[in-house]
């Protein structure tokens, strides 16, 4: 079979694709992306359909399915996997590779755009979410997107075209599973009981060097900031605002205030005092005379152990 040998599958003939096509469909979930011709136009056509079926992005699993003007191709491939429920398709930007691909009837989609989108910025610090610069972050791999604006109605496609458009399918399952990753940390009320502690201990190792390292930085320049826009009377510079406010704190002793409340035969005053261990250790003759309020204080401080090695991201 030729969905069996040990390079990226550049099918061009009608039965192979549509062989392709059903192989494709026993999978669960599958990696997707597409090319199209005259990019620059308002007639843009769908001209390549790459896809992967290896979630650690296995070039060997990598097909490219040529599709230029061939309706009925396409129209297979939307039938048997773009609407079939029972596979999730994994897109980088799903709204716009769906228009050529009937979004319409096109179900369990994922858009790891999106997904990046809704990471916050600590667990996902890149400047943009660019399929290059999550390829960057994540595989340490730089795209070269020279490819993207080249003449994909021309045919044959050459093979620089053929290897940009697999790399692309090549990276967004590793994307995809890390996305994942760090979707599972940032996620809100999740269950203590079921999470995922490898995910979790080896994200915090990852993040707390830069965290440490960025708070340091954040609140020193924060420091100077401040100090600078009050000393230069700037009020705001590159969308920073700056406002000053006063305000007055009182205090006075517990001894004072009991004093003066008893001396104007006001009622004492019921304000909760915390009681310090040094408090503890004077009043120990008489506690058990004391009414008092307890809480048990629970903290928990987690510590990365000094032999472990650093771990990349």
């Amino acid at each position: 079979m030729f969905f069996k040998g040990n390079a990226v599958q550049y099918l061009t003939i009608g039965l192979e694709i549509r062989e392709a096509i059903a192989h494709l469909a026993q999978y669960p979930i599958l990696w997707l992306d597409t090319e199209t011709a005259d990019y620059r136009s308002k007639n843009r056509r769908i001209a390549l359909v790459q896809a992967q079926t290896d979630p650690g992005g296995d070039p060997d699993q990598v097909f490219l399915l040529d599709v230029l003007d061939q309706p009925e191709l396409i129209e297979t491939l939307i039938t048997t996997i773009i609407a079939n429920p029972k596979i999730e398709k994994v897109f980088h930007n799903a709204s716009y590779d769906l228009r050529f691909l009937d979004q319409a009837r096109a179900q369990n989609i994922t858009c790891t755009l999106n997904m990046a989108r809704a990471i916050p910025k600590s667990l996902l610090p890149v400047q943009d979410h660019k399929l290059k610069t999550l390829a960057a972050h994540f595989c340490n791999l730089p795209l070269d997107k020279t490819e993207q604006g080249s003449d994909w109605g021309r045919r044959p496609l050459s093979p620089a075209q053929q290897d940009y458009a697999a790399l692309d399918v090549i990276v967004l399952p590793q994307i995809h599973q890390a996305l994942l990753r760090l979707q599972a940390i940032a996620a809100p009320a999740r269950d203590p009981q079921r999470e995922d502690l490898d995910a979790l201990t080896l994200a915090y190792r990852q993040i707390s060097p830069k965290y440490e390292a960025m708070k340091k930085e954040y609140e020193s320049i924060k420091e100077r900031l401040k100090q600078a826009m009050d000393a230069q009377q700037c009020k705001h510079c590159n969308g920073v605002q700056y406002q000053k406010t006063t305000s007055m704190d009182y205090k006075a002793s517990f001894a004072d205030l009991l004093a003066v409340t008893q001396a104007q035969q006001l009622p004492p005053p019921s304000l909760p005092i915390k009681l310090t261990k040094e408090w503890q250790k004077q009043l120990k003759p008489v506690w058990h005379l004391l009414p008092r309020e307890e809480a048990v204080q629970v903290r928990i401080s987690l510590k990365i152990a000094k032999d472990e090695e650093d771990v990349p991201f």
